[in-house]
């Protein structure tokens, strides 16, 4: 959860607290960039600006703090910032200001910033009427907090098309870097800077790989992922051509199960659902079943199919191309005709990895017959996109392509962690309804969580039988290249 919906739940408190010796917080508002703007009654002058050292006025002074702090201490509030600056006195009566920050931060926990380290305060003034009624009206009447900080020099505003940077790309200096993914990605300046940095490497390609690899670990920008992930696939440069050669309109006997299923695959995008778009969907599978006479087409084809026609809607023969090359390195042999041994295999290495990090999870499923035959095969034969929204599985397949074949079976185990609570409360019947909703509970500790896994783990944990046989018949097409071309060399 975003550190500022966490500041603005708790700060609701300090809303409730008055007391003539604290200054009372009017407002908290969360804006863009994880911002958080604090409405405070501040007025009068600041202790440490304050001239009167009389007997008598410090007495009162002293008095008014410890009567303020009681109160405050009483309800759970440690100021942990208390200086002449953040004392207030007003006609010779003290109001502690700023005395909230290190409860709506969590002790400290959810800042970047030590507790005592802000701005000068924006101040505008009010009559002497109820601060709440007033700032009330003020919004009615067209207040805008943010204008004032605008005006103020307090947030900095950008045109929507940024002019030439003034300085290279620099991660640590960019303000927006340790942001949660989904604002990273609509912060206009933070992607600006991205696009420029994956511009060059994807020009320096294949010199710039293991750059690339690294950058992209970071977050990868939805505006040049199509490219990004060609890259982190190794498609030919000559794919072009390859998809022209493929006949894709001649009817072959999957035609009909294509047409039935394209109208059903994520028709919630305006993309994929239009006339234009079943016909790319069409002709994609159709050329990559014309292309792979060894294997045959299963459904589930047309979900893997999806987010790369999704993000190449104008570019076909490389939605063709990552869809071929990823299908090779992800699912090797699982469309062929008989691919039980295959899936059966796959399936006993997820049980086996279930059991092995949580045996009680393991025991339970087992124990009320939950296999996973019975939820998994979706998972695996479509590398979920057939159970999460395109928008999600951009994200897991940035970080799917930058691993091993074997890193899926730990996206399902980062899945049924997080739903550990609720299946081992659940038999049977609760665990099919639980999975037939699975959308609605996916959350983005799934792309930590299932690194955190794989991380955990060396390759003999999961070792399979169909990946070792793909290894080697990738070695074995290098050594037979390398020999064509040095024969080629030697004839010339």
């Amino acid at each position: 959860m975003p550190s500022s919906i966490k500041i603005l739940g708790r700060s609701q408190f300090l809303k409730s607290l008055h007391h003539s010796n604290i200054c009372t917080y009017l407002d908290i508002m969360r804006w863009k960039h994880e911002r958080v703007a604090l409405v405070c009654e501040h007025f009068g002058v600041p202790l440490s600006n304050y001239k009167d050292w009389s007997p008598g006025s410090a007495l009162y002074i002293v008095k008014d703090i410890l009567s303020g702090l009681s109160y405050l201490h009483e309800r759970g509030i440690v100021h942990r910032a208390l200086s002449r600056d953040n004392i207030i006195v007003v006609n010779k009566h003290i109001k502690i200001f700023n005395y909230g920050l290190y409860y709506m931060s969590g002790s400290g926990a959810d800042v970047e910033f030590p507790i005592g380290c802000y701005n000068e305060p924006l101040c505008f003034s009010l009559d002497d009427k109820s601060l709440c009624e007033l700032y009330y009206l003020w919004l009615l009447a067209g207040g805008d907090v943010f204008t004032e900080f605008k005006k103020e020099g307090l947030i900095r505003t950008k045109p929507p098309i940024l002019g030439i940077p003034k300085c290279s790309y620099d991660k640590d200096h960019c303000e927006s870097s340790s942001l949660p993914l989904i604002i990273r990605e609509r912060d206009t300046e933070y992607q600006f800077r991205r696009i420029t940095l994956f511009n060059t490497l994807l020009k320096g390609f294949p010199h710039t790989s293991r750059r690339l690899r690294g950058e992209s670990k970071q977050d990868i920008p939805p505006f040049l992922r199509a490219e990004t992930w060609a890259c982190l696939l190794g498609i030919n440069c000559d794919y072009q051509e390859s998809y022209l050669l493929v006949d894709k309109e001649t009817s072959i006997p999957t035609d009909r199960q294509i047409e039935v299923d394209i109208p059903r695959c994520h028709q919630y995008s305006e993309l994929l659902s239009s006339s234009v778009g079943h016909l790319k969907f069409k002709r994609i599978l159709k050329a990559w079943v014309v292309s792979h006479p060894e294997y045959v087409y299963w459904q589930g084809l047309d979900s893997l199919c999806a987010p790369f026609l999704y993000l190449n809607f104008n570019n076909e023969a490389r939605a063709y191309a990552c869809l071929s090359k990823f299908i090779e390195k992800y699912l090797y042999n699982f469309f062929l005709k008989d691919n039980s041994s295959v899936i059966r295999e796959y399936l006993t290495k997820f049980k086996q990895l279930i059991v092995f990090h949580d045996p009680e999870l393991g025991n339970h499923l087992d124990n009320i017959g939950f296999a996973p035959e019975l939820f998994a095969i979706p998972w695996y034969l479509t590398m979920f996109s057939h159970v999460f929204p395109i928008n999600k599985i951009l994200h897991l397949w940035d970080s799917l392509f930058l691993e091993k074949p074997s890193y899926p079976l730990f996206v399902g185990l980062a899945i049924l962690q997080q739903l550990r609570p609720t299946l081992l409360s659940s038999g049977f019947n609760e665990c099919i309804l639980l999975f037939s909703d699975l959308p609605g509970k996916y959350s983005s500790k799934i792309y930590f969580n299932n690194s955190f896994f794989f991380s955990l783990y060396t390759n003999c944990t999961v070792y399979r039988s169909a990946e070792l046989l793909r290894q080697r018949e990738n070695i074995l097409f290098q050594i037979l290249a390398g020999f064509m071309w040095f024969q080629i060399g030697a004839n010339y």
